[in-house]
């Protein structure tokens, strides 16, 4: 492990290195994003003492930009916020990112922002989500959503579960649609502002099937996601260009496995299937806990009321009492 010094030191260097000038008597060219490196720190450019720290000790120069990276913001719309009130409902996450922006400007050094989407990280963004319905959690392969010494912890849907990336999860994709055009919109406005400080964003990152029954004892795990039934539901439609990955009308069309589709459609397409992959499946409907598109999913979250009929509320859940809902 190289030592902090020993960091600091090829910094210095490469710093160095980027901002020698070309010969003497030679025109510069001006600098800009295309002919500069940006030399992003993971630290806070409110921390004043650092920055100048940072930039009385190091010979930044045209064409090596100072740059400090956040990573840990995570934007969260409250989940019965109107999402026509999204603007509004985000109005915490603009306080978090001007407290950052107005210091780097200040200082005049760039910021680079990095923000989460609360699915895989900073998980208690998404808790009232999972709590209502239980299926906008990743299950793992034997239906539990966490191992059963985690599922007892109160913390259980901040700490250990985390919510499915699945596009069939309308609700909670719709949140989460809302509030990334409001942060992009707020982040494009201030890089129009000053450019020369906000010079990048990351939008979500760390997105990752949960992990948090990893065994490291074993070669081949036993447990992985996401077996939630929106996601088992879509991964139906996307081999059979059904539902939203139907090729006419869908919303995702032209999206779908591209070796499925009509092959794989109806009684003859699942014999057909089945005879593919080696698989004995009696139906297309979901073994566990079956859903259409056709129900409520939920369209005014800020009336408190989820009408949708085959939600499962966290309450109603029985951790590892899964049982089949049709062949």
């Amino acid at each position: 492990m190289r030592t902090k010094s020993a960091c600091f030191s090829g910094l210095a260097a490469a710093v160095i290195a980027l901002s020698a000038g070309p010969a003497f008597g030679q025109e510069l060219p001006i600098p800009s994003s295309r002919n500069a490196t940006i030399i992003s720190l993971e630290h806070s450019p409110a921390d004043a003492a650092e920055v100048d720290y940072v930039k009385a000790n190091f010979n930044f120069g045209l064409y090596a930009w100072l740059s400090f990276s956040v990573t840990t913001l995570t934007p969260d719309l409250g989940w019965r916020v109107a999402l026509a009130d999204a603007d509004t409902g985000l109005q915490a996450f603009k306080v978090q990112v001007i407290g950052l922006f107005q210091p780097a400007k200040a200082k005049g050094v760039r910021f680079h922002l990095v923000l989460t989407s609360g699915l895989a990280r900073g998980l208690a963004v998404y808790k009232d989500a999972k709590t209502e319905d239980v299926r906008n959690c990743q299950w793992y392969n034997d239906n539990k959503i966490a191992a059963d010494n985690q599922i007892t912890d109160p913390a259980a849907m901040e700490t250990h579960i985390f919510g499915t990336f699945s596009r069939y999860a309308r609700k909670l994709r719709a949140n989460l649609e809302a509030k990334g055009r409001v942060c992009a919109a707020y982040i494009a406005g201030l890089m129009a502002e000053a450019p020369e400080t906000m010079v990048a964003v990351s939008g979500w990152g760390e997105a990752e099937m949960n992990f948090r029954r990893l065994n490291n004892a074993l070669p081949v795990q036993e447990y992985f996601c996401d077996y939630s039934p929106f996601a088992v539901l879509e991964f139906r439609d996307w081999i059979r260009h059904t539902g939203e990955y139907d090729d006419s009308n869908g919303k995702y069309r032209g999206e779908g496995y591209p070796q499925g589709g009509n092959l794989y459609q109806g009684t003859d397409g699942l014999s057909r299937f089945n005879g593919d992959f080696g698989t004995n499946f009696t139906t297309w409907d979901l073994r566990y806990f079956h859903w259409t598109l056709a129900d409520d999913y939920d369209q005014t979250p800020e009336d408190a009321a989820n009408n949708d009929p085959r939600r499962i509320p966290l309450a109603s859940y029985s951790h590892g009492g899964m049982m089949p809902s049709s062949g």
